[in-house]
């Protein structure tokens, strides 16, 4: 009789660890802040001036970023971005699951020309865990989309660049 007493009993403790420990986890998740995003600054059109001088950096695409593990930050410069020679640009950051998805949007684009512009754009409350990020971009079509892994474990900085042919990058 006291020996299945002391079994029920031991099961309603690991019972009510188990629960206990479930519900840290669910109010952890809940109180946890979501990843922010937005774009900082844009450069100016870099122009044919810059295309002469630098022809073969003009053919790449890349994203450079460095993340700052004390306050939750990546700062990510997107070199040679294509948007319309008389832009208004913006950014859409959208956070599913693991994937960060940046949106780069030409809200008015008034001159009949393109250009390539450095875009920096600041993600808040990152976690320093391994992301998937994704560019979609206006003029990017058919050529190899900016897609790559982004861990934050262990790197705090780094490069994905992608070989552009298409106007306004290649010739």
């Amino acid at each position: 009789m006291k020996t299945s007493a002391y079994f029920f009993l031991g099961i309603a403790l690991f019972a009510v660890l188990v629960i206990g420990c479930h519900k840290d986890k669910k109010e952890e998740e809940k109180n946890k802040v979501p990843l922010t995003g937005k774009l900082i600054s844009v450069s100016a059109c870099k122009g044919k001036s810059y295309s002469m001088i630098a022809d073969t950096v003009t053919t790449l695409s890349c994203v450079k970023y460095t993340f700052e593990p004390g306050n939750g930050t990546v700062m990510m410069k997107h070199i040679n971005a294509g948007f319309n020679c008389c832009p208004e640009i913006a950014c859409s950051i959208a956070v599913k699951g693991d994937t960060i998805i940046v949106q780069e949007i030409e809200k008015q684009g008034i001159c009949g020309c393109l250009c390539l512009y450095d875009l920096d754009i600041e993600l808040n409350d990152a976690s320093q865990k391994c992301y998937q990020v994704k560019f979609i971009e206006p003029y990017c079509g058919a050529q190899e989309p900016i897609v790559f892994a982004m861990d934050l474990t262990a790197n705090t900085l780094g490069t994905c660049c992608v070989h552009r042919v298409d106007y306004p990058w290649g010739n």
